[in-house]
């Protein structure tokens, strides 16, 4: 028997483990970290646990627009041509 919050958890470490591995690449541990607190707080800020991938994709979102507050304009440091 499938238990949607089984499944809805599944998403969620799908998705913030996602999020999380693209900013550390990006932005290094520090903002990694920061980032996924953001992320939490974001889903704790719904009423609910999303119900569809593109709710989830809403969840990482939110966390970047905070991510790009912090970092600003410039972005990361690109390596490489």
């Amino acid at each position: 028997m499938h238990d949607e919050r089984t499944g809805g958890l599944a998403a969620a470490e799908r998705e913030l483990s996602a999020f999380f591995r693209a900013v550390l690449e990006l932005y290094g541990p520090e903002q990694a970290e920061a980032s996924a607190e953001d992320w939490l707080r974001a889903l704790m800020d719904r009423c609910g646990l999303p119900a569809s991938g593109r709710e989830w994709r809403e969840v990482s979102i939110a966390a970047a627009a905070r991510l790009a507050g912090r970092v600003g304009p410039a972005g990361p440091e690109w390596v490489g041509g």
